[in-house]
Parts: structure tokens; C-alpha cells; sequence
């Protein structure tokens, strides 16, 4: 009789733990975790505007299983075409971040950014000049010259990093921010419309929505 008591409060103690609710634990680092992350731009919001290619480099400032990493990301990219003014250009693009890790419920790890870009393009494209001839009054021109598109500002990105195999990732990103656009050319134009992006004035200030998608690969 005491040993079928003793299998009946068995059986009723593991249906109790059977019945209890599985709490999902966060991701963690492991306590040593990559000391340089690199990544290159898939596609982004700059391919209506001034395609670039970038790459960002994550360099480990810090961070353990307990307190999760903290990263700052130097990034450099090259601007290869003009989709405004649909020709060839020539420019760099620099970068600085900082990047916060957060724990999550998945595989996936979530990253809080905040950043500053500098973009500086050259380009040669026809822009209008006014001249005064003797005689024939003031003469309107289209002159092919070289000029220069100068970009800048800052924004908050946040970014989900999933790993594909070994320690390669897929990441992609949303950002809000803000942004200067200015066309640089010569003193003797007098054109006064500018393509710059959604604007068409030769500087403008706007607020700006972003997206990336990036592949990267962890380093040890």
C-alpha cells in the first residue's frame, strides 16, 4: 500500500512539472564575444539618390554575457553614380556609430545605433550660365563643368542581426534622422533648380526615413 502512495505522488509531481509553462530565456553573447564584426551594404535607401557601395567595420568597446556588447563602427563607402542627374560620379562616404546590443527572445540580435555620415560627390554634368554680349544682350548657355554634391547628417538606426552559418550574419535595418543636401558648382552658373533627392532646391534640410540591408561576418 505504501509503495502504490509513493507512485501515485510520483506520478501527480511530474504532471505538475509537466503542466507548468516554458519560459523563453533571452540570447546572450557567449562571455567572450567577437571583437570586430564586418559588413558590406546589400541595398539601401541611397540607390533613388546616389548609389554608394559601404563597408563598416564593428570594433568591440566592451561588453560580457551579463552586460551585453557594445560596439563602434567605422564605416567607408564610394559613390559610383547619380541617380538625380542620371550620370557617372565620383565621391566617398564616411561614417561613425555607435552600437548598443539588447538581449532578445531568438537567435536574432537586436542592436540600438546612433550615428553621424559625411558624403562628398564630384560629377561633370550641363548646368546654365547667363552671359552679356555687346550687342546681343544677356545670352543663356548650357556649359558641361564640373561640380560637387556634399551630404551630410545624423540618425538613429535599429538593426536585426541573423545568423546564417559559421559566423556569417544577414542584418537589415530602419532608421529616422536628418540630412543636409547641397549642390556646390562655380560662380558663373545661374541655374536655380537642383535635383537633391526628394528636393529640388540647390541646399536643402529635410528629415530623412532609412532602411539597409547588410551581410557581415563575425571575427575573433
Amino acid at each position: 500500500m505504501k509503495s502504490w502512495s509513493l507512485f501515485v505522488l510520483i506520478l501527480l509531481a511530474y504532471s505538475v512539472r509537466a503542466q507548468q509553462p516554458i519560459v523563453a530565456k533571452p540570447s546572450e553573447y557567449s562571455s567572450i564575444p567577437p571583437r570586430y564584426k564586418l559588413k558590406v551594404n546589400l541595398f539601401d535607401q541611397s540607390v533613388f539618390s546616389m548609389p554608394c557601395i559601404k563597408f563598416h567595420n564593428e570594433i568591440l568597446i566592451g561588453g560580457s554575457t551579463e552586460q551585453l556588447p557594445n560596439y563602434v563602427s567605422a564605416d567607408i563607402g564610394y559613390n559610383y553614380y547619380s541617380t538625380d542627374e542620371d550620370i557617372r560620379a565620383n565621391g566617398i562616404y564616411t561614417g561613425l556609430r555607435f552600437n548598443h546590443y539588447l538581449k532578445t527572445y531568438s537567435r536574432a540580435l537586436k542592436c540600438f545605433s546612433v550615428g553621424v555620415f559625411y558624403q562628398r560627390s564630384v560629377l561633370r554634368d550641363y548646368l546654365k550660365t547667363t552671359r552679356t554680349y555687346p550687342g546681343l544682350g544677356i545670352i543663356y548657355e548650357y556649359e558641361k563643368m564640373r561640380f560637387q554634391k556634399e551630404r551630410y547628417g545624423a540618425n538613429i538606426e535599429i538593426l536585426k542581426q541573423y545568423p546564417l552559418f559559421n559566423n556569417v550574419f544577414f542584418e537589415f535595418g530602419g532608421s529616422i534622422g536628418i540630412i543636409s543636401m547641397e549642390t556646390i558648382t562655380p560662380d558663373r552658373v545661374t541655374q536655380g533648380t537642383f535635383v537633391n533627392g526628394v528636393s529640388y532646391q540647390k541646399k536643402a534640410f529635410l528629415p530623412t526615413v532609412g532602411f539597409s540591408l547588410k551581410i557581415g561576418y563575425n571575427l575573433y
